[in-house]
C-alpha cells in the first residue's frame, strides 16, 4: 500500500461521515488516490511511511475529533515537520466553533469548513474543495 498514489489523505473517525465524504469526492471527479484513516496515528503513520509517504499526498482533509490522536494534535505534528509542512490541511469538521477555527489556523491549516448536515450541501462543500486544492489534477 505504501507504493499506491495518494494525493489526499482523509482523517475521519465516523463512518457515516467518512462514507458521505468518499461518496461526494467521487462525485467531484475524485476516484483515486484517497485514503481514508480512521485516527491521528494512521494519519501520522501514513505521511511518514518510507519512502516517500509525504511527498505522494497533495492534501489532507482532516477531522478534529478523532480517537488516540486529535486532529489539533496531528495539525501541529505536520507543521512542526519539514517533510510535512508544506502540505495543504484542510480542517474538515462537524465543529462551527469559532475558537476551533481560530485555534486550527493558528496552527497552520489552509482553511477551515464546517461539514453542512444537509446532503446536497456537504456534497457541494466537498466539490469546492477538490476545486480549490486538488484541480486540475483530481483524479
Amino acid at each position: 500500500m505504501a507504493d499506491a498514489p495518494v494525493h489526499t489523505l482523509f482523517a475521519e473517525d465516523d463512518a457515516d461521515d467518512g462514507l458521505l465524504t468518499l461518496r461526494a469526492l467521487r462525485k467531484a471527479g475524485v476516484v483515486d488516490g484517497v485514503q481514508w484513516v480512521r485516527d491521528g496515528d494512521e494519519a501520522l503513520a501514513v505521511l511518514q511511511a518510507s519512502p516517500s509517504g509525504a511527498e505522494r499526498v497533495r492534501l489532507v482533509l482532516l477531522d478534529l475529533q478523532m480517537p488516540r490522536l486529535g486532529g489539533f494534535e496531528v495539525l501541529r505534528a505536520l507543521k512542526e515537520n519539514p517533510r510535512t509542512r508544506d502540505i495543504p490541511v484542510v480542517v474538515f469538521t462537524s465543529s462551527a466553533h469559532e475558537s476551533d477555527r481560530e485555534r486550527s489556523l493558528a496552527l497552520g491549516a489552509a482553511a477551515f469548513v464546517t461539514k453542512p448536515v444537509e446532503t446536497a450541501a456537504f456534497e457541494r462543500s466537498v466539490r469546492q474543495l477538490v476545486e480549490r486544492w486538488l484541480a486540475p489534477a483530481a483524479c
